[in-house]
């Protein structure tokens, strides 16, 4: 006979939310859509989305926290990638679902309209098929 797991989360959705709290920043974000792409460095990764190596890790560190990135030493350097194939799918849906109800709306007391962050989106949807 199978043993059943049960799972309780404190406070409701507790795993999702944790996901969902990493997720709110939109360096954390742009972090999540190149890590997509493939694994990278940490210096390699601040140097392509622009703030300091120091900062660059805080945010890895809470994507980490929230499990949604793994590491890799290799030598000095500390390599982090996507924890699983399920956050590119996560990834993709939030970025869809995003593009699905905002792309076109002006941002409020702009004319600026939303678009794509300028990474490849071919690349990440490969990924995500595990090419």
């Amino acid at each position: 006979m199978q043993e059943k797991v049960w799972i309780c989360w404190s406070g409701g959705w507790g795993l999702g939310e944790h996901a969902a709290k990493a997720l709110a920043s939109g360096r954390r974000a742009e972090l999540v859509d190149v890590l997509a792409q493939g694994e990278r460095p940490v210096e390699e990764l601040a140097a392509e989305i622009g703030p300091s190596v120091a900062n660059t890790s805080h945010h890895l560190q809470r994507l980490l926290r929230a499990r949604l990135v793994r590491t890799r030493r290799s030598g000095t350097h500390i390599y982090y990638a996507l924890a699983s194939p399920s956050v590119v799918t996560l990834w993709l849906s939030l970025r869809a679902a995003g593009e699905a109800h905002v792309v076109g709306l002006g941002w409020p007391g702009t004319s600026a309209t939303v678009r794509s962050c300028g990474h490849d989106p071919r690349r990440v949807d490969e990924a995500a098929a595990g090419g």
